[in-house]
């Protein structure tokens, strides 16, 4: 939004806050900086409804799960929903958050809310520098998030207490927000819908991805064993001559050979001596091998084999040209490839890049447990997409996400449940709202002890917690600037600097551009200005802000009036003011409406 500041010297409005005993466009505008190189503009603007908002952000560049998106999610998954993000862009060449807000600030001033994609305490407390003063500084609320382990505590030396040592630094919000643990991130798993064996076959491949990445192919291979004569027909074979052959180990086939089972069996033929083997055997196949004959086994794999055993009729042997023994074994990624392990399954997947596969346990037993390395929560993912091997295994096709988060931006969440308040409309429907009780959509409670928030709220940073089963998934506590001020006051007293600014330069311009003047005088300047500020007032209490008062205060009523407005007349202006042709200084003291945070009762029953 625009700096009422860059006018001060025409308007010079300052609005401070003092201790005391008891959507409009323009504070609607939030700014969400983290470093990236999608563009090499400092700042994108997004207008509309939050998928179509992401939609284009996607489209430029800024993938779902870069810092950017998330805090832009943040803020539009908020109701009502602001219509404006605005992501700045720190360069990698930057050498300071300085220089960086800088530099956005240069591009695009129109905005207020601030949300930085950090949690270092060194830079929250350079950041909050930046933002300075209510006075000097820039004209921003930012709402830094931590999680810092001495801030729960309550330890010395923390980063909040270093903000709240430091009097200018009263345009910094913070909340305390652990989303790892908050969330309960972990890794992402894919467990494969059936369990062991797994009928694959060789060549069927599995196609993984991880995190959303480049396809991951893994083919399947398994051989079968085998063994092949080396002598061709025809065979000259003598009755009740035998093959003793074992498959896989199996037991032992013995195939006789007699004259009945052959038109001569002193010439066999090479289709007849395939037929008989294949009639008299089980688990092996015998063909043609040009003009020899293999006989292979039916399985394919490491236990694939075809092994001879005859030891005392080497006659036969000698006549097909089979030797005893061991054949060529069977090769490939199990002992049986249609009978494939989980085990098995993960040794083939060994060196998927960005994931573990192992066999699974307790419920998950003989299926094949996929889990991702890489990212804990919802932006570490696994897919499989498809191929042979998967109508065997199962798999979802379904992009697979981790549970929980890294990283919600509660601080991005909660600029968007609140600037999304109509600063300028009339309660119930608008106006002034408190930042205590909050629910925040679309991020994850903290747990905590009451001790913990206690601790923490008692450095004047706010809290996210699931108070009540109803409030889900939680609400912010207490709504409090880091320097002890209510965040409702700071942004009160800013809209009232604005709209001040904006009044009377409204004002001036009006007389101007109808060739007019004010005159200075107490008849048409301090009228002009006691007019304008009295307006604005009456708006300010019909808004929720203050409490209207527009008398001047009375130190000797009794008790003292010490609300009202005092606006000086001609003859109490100063030589330089005359000079200047500026009226001054008004000075208005106003009571904050403030907000109901809590309740305290005492109940005494009778009996």
């Amino acid at each position: 939004m625009a700096d009422p500041g860059v006018l001060s010297d025409i308007v010079d409005v300052t609005v401070v806050l003092a201790d005391a005993e008891v959507q409009r466009e323009g504070f609607s505008g939030i700014m969400l900086v983290s470093e990236h190189a999608v563009s090499s503009d400092r700042v994108k603007t997004y207008t509309g409804k939050k998928k179509d908002v992401l939609d284009a952000m996607v489209a430029d560049g800024f993938a779902a799960g870069t810092a950017a998106y998330v805090q832009a999610r943040a803020v539009l998954s908020q109701r009502p929903a602001v219509m404006t993000v605005k992501i700045g862009r720190r360069d990698a060449a930057d050498s300071t958050w300085a220089d960086a807000l800088d530099a956005i600030r240069e591009a695009d001033s129109d905005w207020y809310g601030l949300a930085v994609d950090t949690r270092d305490a060194l830079e929250i407390v350079e950041i909050a520098e930046w933002c300075g003063s209510s006075g000097e500084g820039q004209f921003v609320l930012y709402m830094a998030q931590t999680a810092d382990a001495d801030v729960k505590t309550a330890s010395f030396g923390n980063v909040a207490e270093t903000l709240a040592a430091d009097d200018e630094l009263d345009r910094v919000a913070m909340v305390w927000h652990d989303p790892e643990v908050a969330s309960e991130a972990d890794f992402a798993e894919l467990v494969s819908g059936n369990a062991e064996p797994f009928v694959l076959d060789n060549g069927q491949v599995l196609n993984i991805k991880v995190d959303g990445g480049t396809v991951q192919a893994f083919t399947f291979a398994a051989t079968a064993g085998y063994q092949t004569n080396t002598e061709a027909a025809t065979y000259a074979i003598t009755n009740n001559w035998h093959l003793d052959v074992q498959v896989d180990g199996g037991a032992t086939q013995v195939i006789v050979f007699e004259t009945a089972d052959f038109p001569n069996i002193a010439a066999v033929m090479q289709t007849q001596l395939v037929t008989h083997i294949n009639s008299n055997s089980t688990g092996l196949t015998a063909a043609p091998s040009g003009a020899f004959v293999r006989m292979t086994s039916d399985t394919k794999g490491t236990d694939s084999v075809v092994e001879i055993m005859n030891t005392s009729t080497a006659g036969l042997l000698t006549e097909l040209g089979y030797s005893a023994g061991t054949g060529t074994v069977g090769t490939g990624d199990a002992a049986n490839i249609a009978q494939t392990t989980a085990a098995e399954v993960a040794t083939k997947l060994s060196t998927l890049t960005g994931a573990t596969a192992a066999e699974g346990t307790g419920t998950n037993d003989g299926r094949v447990v996929i889990t991702n390395t890489t990212k804990k929560g919802e932006w570490g993912t696994l897919q499989v997409t498809g191929a042979a091997a998967n109508d065997a295994l199962k798999f979802t096709k379904a992009v697979v996400k981790g549970p929980g988060t890294l990283e919600d931006y509660l601080d991005a969440a909660i600029l968007g449940a609140r600037l999304n308040a109509d600063l300028d409309g009339i309660p119930p429907s608008a106006g002034q709202i408190t930042w205590d009780n909050v629910l925040v959509r679309e991020v994850y409670a903290d747990d905590l002890t009451k001790t913990e928030s206690l601790a923490i709220r008692g450095l004047n940073v706010n809290t996210f917690e699931q108070r009540t089963k109803q409030r889900v998934p939680g609400e912010l506590h207490d709504g409090k600037m880091v320097n002890g001020d209510w965040i409702d006051a700071r942004t009160t007293c800013d809209w009232l600097r604005l709209r001040l600014v904006e009044d009377f330069k409204i004002g001036l311009d009006a007389v101007s551009d109808a060739g007019q003047k004010i005159p200075y005088t107490d008849q048409d300047a301090r009228t002009f200005i006691e007019r304008t500020i009295k307006s604005r007032l009456i708006f300010s209490a019909q808004s929720g802000h203050t409490v209207l008062d527009l008398d001047p205060p009375d130190p000797a009523a009794v008790p003292p009036k010490t609300t009202g407005i005092i606006i000086p007349t001609l003859a109490q202006q100063t030589a330089d003011n005359k000079a200047n042709r500026r009226w001054g200084t008004m000075e208005i003291y106003a009571e904050l409406q403030g907000a109901l945070h809590g309740v305290v009762a005492h109940v005494t029953l009778y009996q």
